[in-house]
């Protein structure tokens, strides 16, 4: 199996806060979880699923 890497980590706002190249590696990032919880907080995602288009 063969992937074409290029992995991100984006934060709760949709930012990239780090982006692999096509190399092997691991990305480490401190994310800091009263900016997720404020974030969640403000926006609903999960309000927004549709269960019942779900297969």
């Amino acid at each position: 199996m063969e992937f074409s890497g290029e992995s991100i980590v984006v934060d709760a706002n949709g930012e990239v806060l780090k982006k692999a190249d096509d190399s092997e590696q691991i990305l480490y990032v401190d994310i800091e979880p009263e900016n997720v919880i404020s974030i969640r907080k403000k926006r609903s995602y999960t309000d927004l699923r549709r269960p019942e288009l779900y297969h």
